[in-house]
């Protein structure tokens, strides 16, 4: 069964449904992230909301090898880096020797110069400190294609191919910051014939998340559900159901 550490805040176990938290190392820090749990198959309307309410982890890149596939947090590229300095000081260099914006004494050469230096030093120290705080977040997942074991790192949770039901793909608008937003989630059995469902990746980009979607789910032969939270969906899905889709 999958080892995780859970929290219960008061859920009323009389409810089809509800969220736990579930403390787990990632990065430095721990962090805590929710667990959605059903205790028969949800529907789509039990569904139709973020497990990963905040984002956390938004925005992925996926390095895969001929044994594993591993999601990680994107960072800013070393080409976009060099790219960006190149550009910077082309300008720089254009404006000293340029006849209009040519600096008259030899202090306004130093000056331009040296600020023209310092501003580089601070944008690579600065992609340093911003590459360095994605990278703490920790792996999302990792996909040991022999075994065929997802690893949740921020859950501290590894699913075996019997515990995992499905996979849900979830389109919607995220609440903090009113941007598309699409999450692949993973349903697994748990005690009592129940189903917990993790958050695997979020990101903006749908084509992304679909793709690393459908590459699970078919290296594991297990069904992919797909809910896009469009303004027709959401009417349907409250016709249907009390479950609040916002």
């Amino acid at each position: 069964m999958p080892t995780q550490t859970m929290e219960n805040p008061g859920t009323d176990k009389t409810k089809t449904t509800g969220f736990i938290k579930s403390s787990a190392n990632s990065g430095r820090k721990p962090d805590r992230h929710l667990v959605q749990v059903f205790e028969s198959e949800p529907t789509d309307a039990q569904l139709a909301q973020f497990v990963d309410p905040a984002g956390k982890s938004s925005s992925f890149r996926v390095t895969e090898t001929s044994e594993s596939i591993t999601a990680k947090p994107s960072t800013l590229p070393r080409w976009f880096v060099i790219l960006s300095l190149a550009i910077f000081f082309g300008l720089v260099i254009r404006g000293l020797w340029n006849e209009e914006t040519r600096p008259e004494t030899t202090r306004e050469w130093v000056t331009r110069i040296v600020g023209s230096i310092t501003l580089g030093v601070l944008f690579l120290v600065s992609v340093h400190f911003l590459n360095r705080k994605e990278k703490l977040k920790g792996d999302y997942f990792t996909f040991d294609k022999i075994e065929r074991t997802l690893n949740l790192p921020q859950y501290s949770t590894k699913l075996t191919p019997e515990e995992i039901h499905s996979f849900f793909q979830l389109c919607g608008k995220h609440r903090s910051s009113g941007t598309w937003a699409f999450e692949l989630t993973v349903l697994a059995k748990v005690e009592e014939s129940r189903l917990a469902r993790y958050s695997v990746v979020i990101d903006p980009s749908r084509k992304k998340v679909e793709k690393i979607a459908k590459q699970l789910s078919e290296s594991l032969s297990v069904p992919l559900r797909t809910v896009k939270l469009d303004r027709r969906t959401r009417q349907a899905l409250r016709t249907s159901s009390n479950v609040n889709t916002q």
